[in-house]
């Protein structure tokens, strides 16, 4: 499996919705709705929370990440790399083989 990297651009993306049709889009391919159901309205915050939902782990590689997504990925209980980690040799290596895989 691989981690959620969240952070390389940590500020907000986009203002609105990515697509109007994202979730209609998503059932079609009958995706369970109880896993997409915040895509009703597919704005970036819905967007992280359905990703925080389906990653096995997250690196933030920056401390600009709002935090309302930091604290739902902190009460997801799954593993973090902080951002003033990163820095470290074989820090992601180590992260993906003690903390992932």
């Amino acid at each position: 499996p691989d981690a959620l990297e969240i952070g390389l651009k940590c500020a907000k993306d986009f203002d609105g919705v990515v697509s109007k049709k994202m979730y209609q889009k998503l059932t079609f391919d009958k995706i369970p709705e109880v896993e997409i159901d915040k895509l009703k309205e597919a704005n970036y915050e819905n967007l992280c929370y359905t990703t925080v939902k389906h990653a096995d782990g997250f690196v933030f590689s920056d401390s600009a990440v709002d935090q309302s997504i930091y604290d739902f990925v902190a009460d997801s209980k799954k593993p973090i790399l902080a951002h003033d980690n990163i820095e470290q040799e074989n820090t992601y290596v180590d992260f993906y083989k003690e903390e992932i895989i």
